[in-house]
């Protein structure tokens, strides 16, 4: 859990889209269905440029290690399990867990159709995880620039102090309308709801870039306290429902119904040899019973 948060907080934008901002700059520009485009509009579509590859890329490491780290746990189950068998306090547990061990260690029929469903369990919570984060990456990425609004202050002026009045309070919620009503909240305040010229494109480049360095470690952090969150709530899911489920549809693929039906056929035949030797077997004491009945007559 710690370390798929530290891996998107650690994220960042590669050099290369750096180095090509101001093509991207001039690239974004324009007009738009609503006319001339926006510094703000050519900011965002920038963030969406270099912020969405590399996040994207980083929520598919976080998911592929959540389902590697998953997979893994069947063997430190059975582990476990054999040291619970083993250990004097067995009787603190159930008793199949040493059945369902040595069937386990015996069938590998067994052993395989557990551990594919275990793998099944796994593999169902990482794609839900998966469309959790992606989902909220691409909410993100469609509207960056409420993202980047500045947020709601509260007023801790208020507390142990007589209540304010009517009016202050209204002052107040205006001042939070205007400050959360802007365009942006990161660009500087010279290029906030302008509108775009290419000629001042390598100009007021540095100010653009510092914004989108802002709002990309915005949308990381996000995602990080989203990724810990999503990850906690899979595991609990995987435990509490989706192993169920993948345990409930087991069922034999045909090869494995031959190599029991082929196994059958070995223990029937063995069965029957070994009838047909204790049928010899009753027959010869029967035998031996009417001789010593007969020789004790005569």
């Amino acid at each position: 859990m710690e370390e798929i948060e530290v891996a998107m907080r650690l994220v960042t934008p590669s050099a290369q889209d750096f180095k090509e901002l101001a093509i991207g700059v001039v690239q974004c520009g324009g007009t738009g269905v609503h006319g001339h485009q926006r510094w703000d509009d050519v900011a965002a579509k920038l963030l969406i440029d270099i912020a969405y590859g590399p996040l994207r890329r980083r929520i598919r490491y976080v998911v592929a290690r959540v389902a590697w780290a998953l997979q893994e746990q069947k063997s430190n189950v059975v582990e476990w399990m054999a040291s619970v068998a083993e250990s004097p306090s067995a009787r603190m547990y159930s008793p199949l867990f040493a059945q369902h061990l040595q069937v386990v260690r015996s069938s590998s029929i067994a052993r395989d159709l557990v551990f594919t469903a275990f793998n099944t369990a796994t593999t169902n919570v990482a794609e839900l995880l998966l469309k959790n984060l992606e989902g909220t990456l691409n909410a993100m990425c469609l509207n960056p620039r409420i993202m980047c609004r500045p947020s709601t202050e509260p007023d801790h002026t208020c507390v142990n102090v007589k209540k304010p009045s009517a009016q202050d309070a209204k002052d107040r919620v205006k001042a939070e309308m205007k400050l959360r009503s802007q365009a942006s909240g990161g660009l500087p305040k010279n290029l906030r709801d302008r509108t775009f010229d290419a000629r001042d494109a390598n100009q007021e480049l540095p100010g653009v870039q510092q914004d989108l360095c802002r709002a990309f470690k915005m949308l990381s952090a996000v995602l990080a306290n989203q990724a810990f969150a999503f990850a906690d709530t899979t595991l609990s899911a995987l435990c509490r429902r989706h192993l169920d489920e993948a345990m409930n549809t087991i069922t034999f693929s045909p090869e494995q119904r031959r190599a029991l039906d082929a196994r059958e056929g070995e223990l029937q035949a063995v069965a029957t040899k070994a009838r047909d030797r204790v049928d010899r077997v009753r027959r010869c004491l029967i035998s031996l019973k009417n001789a010593r009945s007969n020789s004790r007559i005569c």
